[in-house]
């Protein structure tokens, strides 16, 4: 994945076409951490958590293919009927 693909658009697209995997962009994330001249990252990081959390999203996709859970992914897992 190039820099000019790093918008919500071609992220999405890109999950979406299984071109790339949300473990992939986390690895990448956080190989940029702190990679500014300055060292600093404002934002709280625990990559093994971020890690486990893109596993688990990637992990999604696949429930989400199953007609009968699209209905309650799509409505935060709200149980309705």
């Amino acid at each position: 994945m190039t820099d000019a693909s790093w918008t919500i658009r071609g992220l999405r697209e890109a999950l979406a076409a299984e071109t790339v995997r949300p473990v992939d962009l986390a690895e990448m994330a956080l190989s940029r951490a702190n990679g500014n001249r300055s060292h600093n990252t404002y934002l709280w990081q625990d990559p093994e958590w971020t890690l486990a959390e893109a596993i688990r999203a990637g992990s999604m996709r696949a429930a989400m293919e199953a007609p009968s859970t699209m209905a309650a992914t799509r409505f935060g897992a709200c149980p309705f009927h």
